[in-house]
């Protein structure tokens, strides 16, 4: 498969998102579909079930808004709008490695299944979207659509992402909602009607000086904001990985045995560095991951195999995560004129709403996902009763 061909099969199949397709970058699109078993399958789907389970307990949610002096208590409920689940598929099983409430390239994986003709996307996906932004929007409006709809990410047309914005536009619009893509700085400080906001802005709480205004109108109601702070912090805080590690606490959440068996199968323990445990980690610090709570996309996650002492005791001092180190498997094909490929992969599980509706991987090389390298980027995942090896990535065919 080719950029190329997928551009043409995308203008030809979806011509509403043809304006998107020339800010695409190459490196979003591997050549290739990527091959799991069903056991995988069923490892993944019944570990992500059970975390939204988790997450939806009534005893779960007044726990999260006690959390941070109260701060979350007066906050709307209502979720995400695409979340992404993201595993290594590792020798004993799935392992989570983080969630992603505002999940990007759903749209583009979705397009990647139909492409290669996977069969494993439901073709009702865009009015699945559709359905999930007018239920959040009845919640906070008590009606079933927003009159105008805001894309919010900073600098939007910068990000490698706009394309993206574009064709949730595109959608947007068609459902009858004008749609604008805007930056923080110039949200709206009055709103006239009910308005539905997709916030792929990075300050998750909503906690920086340049969000007030953002803040603001949600506590006031003003807005849908999906993902909002109260989604965020129950799903993709990396402080909630510490609570999961604990039978006590998901116990008293509400999670029963079973439950809590399929939570720490995906999820083994992990610690919080503080100056008690230091020394201890710093000794077994080959076996983890260092990273910030609040980081994402990879970013100041260090590997404890590499990690100077320096920024190990940086780690400590912010009171970062010790998170078991699993190494990303690796995914190979036969590349016409390039030979045989070999690139890691993780996996990343869909869901809209609280619904799943398809899996990708990302390949990459190095230590993290950075879509900067030629051959790469993301990919259909194909489930098969027999674990495949290799595929060649070509439309309509098997792994």
């Amino acid at each position: 498969m080719s950029k190329s061909s997928f551009v043409d099969f995308v203008r030809t199949e979806y011509p509403g998102f043809s304006p998107g397709l020339s800010h695409l970058s190459p490196d979003l699109v591997a050549p290739t579909a990527v091959c799991l078993s069903e056991a995988v399958k069923t490892e993944l789907y019944e570990g992500v079930r059970t975390l939204i389970q988790l997450v939806r307990q009534p005893r779960y949610e007044t726990w999260l808004r006690q959390q941070d002096d109260g701060r979350l208590r007066d906050y709307p409920r209502t979720g995400s709008l695409v979340t992404g689940y993201d595993f290594y598929v590792t020798p004993e099983g799935p392992k989570l490695i983080e969630i992603n409430t505002n999940a990007a390239a759903g749209i583009l994986c979705f397009l990647l299944h139909r492409y290669h003709q996977t069969g494993c996307v439901s073709p009702h996906f865009f009015e699945e979207l559709r359905q999930v932004v007018m239920d959040q929007t009845h919640t906070v409006f008590s009606q079933s659509s927003p009159s105008h709809v805001i894309i919010l990410d900073e600098h939007p047309a910068q990000q490698q992402a706009y394309f993206e914005f574009l064709w949730f536009q595109s959608l947007m619009e068609s459902w009858g909602w004008p749609t604008q893509i805007l930056d923080p700085q110039d949200f709206p400080s009055q709103f006239s009607q009910p308005t539905a906001v997709y916030n792929r802005f990075c300050d998750f709480d909503l906690s920086e000086q340049r969000s007030l205004a953002i803040l603001q109108a949600y506590l006031d109601r003003k807005i849908c904001l999906m993902p909002n702070p109260l989604e965020f912090a129950a799903l993709s805080d990396k402080s909630r990985f510490l609570d999961w590690s604990s039978d006590i606490f998901l116990t008293e959440v509400g999670m029963t045995k079973e439950e809590i068996v399929v939570i720490r199968r995906m999820i083994p323990q992990v610690y919080a560095l503080t100056t008690d445990n230091a020394a201890e980690l710093w000794e077994k610090r080959k076996s983890f991951y260092f990273k910030p709570r609040q980081s994402y996309g990879g970013k100041s996650v260090y590997a404890g195999k590499s990690i100077s002492r320096s920024v190990f005791q940086r780690m400590v001092d912010i009171g970062a995560l010790a998170q078991p180190a699993f190494s990303a498997p690796f995914w190979e094909w036969d590349m016409p004129g390039e030979g045989r490929l070999s690139f890691r992969y993780d996996v990343r599980v869909y869901v809209i709403g609280d619904q799943i509706a398809f899996s990708a991987a990302r390949l990459f090389r190095g230590q993290v996902t950075n879509f900067r390298t030629p051959f790469g980027g993301f990919s259909p995942v194909i489930f098969e009763d027999s674990l495949a090896t290799s595929g060649t990535g070509s439309p309509g065919t098997s792994c």
